[in-house]
């Protein structure tokens, strides 16, 4: 099974200018050739991919890439690649960014360059862990805001996070390690222990674990992710959820083993967000 829930942020559907993917690959929907790659292809866009979980073996051109989970590949226009069966699942974000998107900015120079890194080092960014949470911040924001925010201003909102994102990258390319504040230290930290106890995690044990009070805790989450806590713990919970279902395990044991519990419960909120039932998207 492919999912990708593809989505223009800038430009129209028949003619976007960036879109913003978060994929998930089951091998068996994919085929390979004799060297175990799928088949070499081009585009007409840029390309970012973070790799959420999962292990990825990519070729561009003659060069051959082994990506982990917090690792980043950019590849651009009409360049070669194709990508090997794995086995596991894969689960990423994407952005594709036509040309045409470069003009809409001040200076696109800075941007340009980010990609053409790919002349003299590779098409791989390797992210400390700081970089790594930060990256995934901004993906995660890109995705909550496609998702669940207003429909009047989900857009702008996303493409706020994608150059914040931009900018990031730009200065990681150029060897600036951007420092964290405390406050975003702390999200971030934050963050990443929901990821790590997804399953379990409720608002009252993340308080406690970071001695936080209750109404500290949301005004955090409100002000940097205009979400509440408990509606951030359901999304983690619903993405992990696709990746199981994804690998052929059962709604049941999928509702139970990413936290949810109560099977109905589970099956409401996953139509709610993705617009089919669990059974459907396993079919």
């Amino acid at each position: 099974m492919v999912l990708k829930n593809a989505y223009t942020v800038l430009g129209e559907e028949s003619a976007p200018k960036i879109q913003f993917y978060h994929e998930i690959v089951s091998p068996r929907a994919e085929t390979a050739g004799g060297d175990g790659f799928g088949k070499m292809h081009t585009q007409a866009y840029y390309e970012l991919s973070f790799f959420i979980s999962g292990k990825r073996r990519i070729k561009v051109g003659e060069k051959i890439y082994d990506f982990k989970a917090g690792e980043i590949f950019l590849v651009a226009p009409n360049a070669a690649h194709g990508g090997a069966l794995s086995h596991e699942a894969l689960d990423r974000y994407r952005l594709h960014i036509w040309p045409g998107a470069f003009d809409l900015f001040p200076n696109k120079n800075g941007l340009m360059a980010l990609f053409d890194r790919i002349k003299y080092v590779g098409n791989r960014i390797a992210l400390s862990e700081d970089s790594q949470k930060l990256v995934y911040h901004y993906l995660s924001n890109i995705d909550n805001s496609i998702k669940l925010g207003d429909p009047e201003t989900k857009n702008i909102s996303a493409l706020a996070d994608i150059i914040k994102l931009l900018v990031l990258l730009c200065e990681l390319s150029q060897g600036k390690e951007r420092g964290i504040a405390p406050k975003n230290r702390l999200l971030l930290n934050i963050l990443s222990f929901i990821e790590t106890s997804y399953d379990s995690v409720t608002v009252s044990e993340i308080e406690t674990h970071f001695s936080l009070s209750h109404a500290t805790l949301w005004r955090l989450f409100q002000k940097e992710l205009d979400l509440s806590p408990t509606a951030y713990i359901l999304d983690i919970r619903l993405k992990k959820a696709k990746i199981m279902l994804s690998e052929n395990f059962s709604v049941q044991t999928v509702s139970d083993q990413c936290g949810f519990g109560d099977c109905s419960y589970f099956i409401r909120q996953f139509k709610k967000a993705y617009g089919i039932t669990p059974y459907k998207y396993k079919a």
